[in-house]
């Protein structure tokens, strides 16, 4: 049966409940990341697991089309305990606002940087003039950060 990963039993009627001993199928699993092991140790790791127990499951959403430009999130799930293992969003797409802002003023990048995607404008602005006092080791008034934070 195609409901036999999800934590539901059906009755004769066709009624569906919750299966017993499932506290809250909805909740989410926090796990603290393995601090100190690297990369390629933790994919190391997660292709043991797969290999190990069939449960495991590596899943690729390439490509992710609602995002401006190409972008791909690859994700490692446990289905039986029913949380991620790994989660990595990729954008390996080049749009080239990097070129188009060399050799201009600064400031232009916070313009330019906005154009990149319809939806996300502010973002993209925002984290160009947050880059920019970084370079320049500008330090905003605790007020201009409150407002700042407000306009987000």
């Amino acid at each position: 049966m195609c409901f036999k990963n999800l934590p539901v039993e059906f009755d004769e009627a066709g009624n569906a409940t919750l299966r017993g001993g499932i506290p809250d199928p909805y909740s989410v699993t926090i796990t603290k990341p393995d601090v100190g092991k690297t990369d390629a140790e933790r994919e190391a790791d997660i292709q043991r697991l797969m290999a190990r127990n069939g449960h495991i499951r590596d899943m690729n959403m390439d490509p992710v089309t609602r995002i401006a430009g190409a972008m791909a999130i690859n994700v490692t799930a446990d289905l039986q305990e029913g949380r991620y293992l790994d989660a990595r969003a990729q954008a390996p797409l080049f749009r080239g606002y990097e070129v188009i802002a060399m050799g201009r003023d600064p400031r232009d990048a916070i313009f330019i940087s906005s154009r990149a995607c319809g939806v996300c404008g502010g973002v993209h602005s925002h984290a160009s003039a947050y880059a920019i006092e970084m370079a320049m080791g500008l330090e905003v008034p605790p007020m201009g950060t409150v407002v700042r934070n407000l306009g987000e």
